[in-house]
């Protein structure tokens, strides 16, 4: 069984960022990054709400179990594309060419 820290350093891992990096986008340094995953000190909500914002799945961080928002960088990548449209109907046929799609694999 995983801990915060372990889980932390995984999401990191999962979303290809260096400590550095993750640490910067939370609003910490590299060593309060670091101290993080090591379990020494906990994230404050702050840090949390900002690393979610990248991708981070907060509820399997402090939970243990998976939420919604634990995507692949491709398929964030294909929300925020779909998000991005404008048109209605144009989101109506995305979503259509999908369901198409899903029932052409089977069968």
């Amino acid at each position: 069984m995983s801990n915060l820290c372990e889980r932390l350093l995984e999401e990191r891992k999962r979303l290809g960022f260096t400590q550095t990096d993750f640490g910067a986008l939370g609003g910490v340094s590299k060593w309060t990054q670091l101290n993080y995953e090591k379990g020494a000190n906990n994230p404050d909500l702050d840090y949390l709400v900002k690393v979610a914002a990248v991708g981070a799945d907060i509820l399997y961080i402090l939970t243990g179990n998976h939420g919604a928002t634990s995507l692949s960088s491709e398929e964030q990548s294909v929300l925020v594309s779909y998000r991005a449209i404008a048109s209605a109907e144009q989101k109506a046929a995305l979503v259509a060419l999908m369901i198409t799609m899903k029932a052409s694999e089977h069968g």
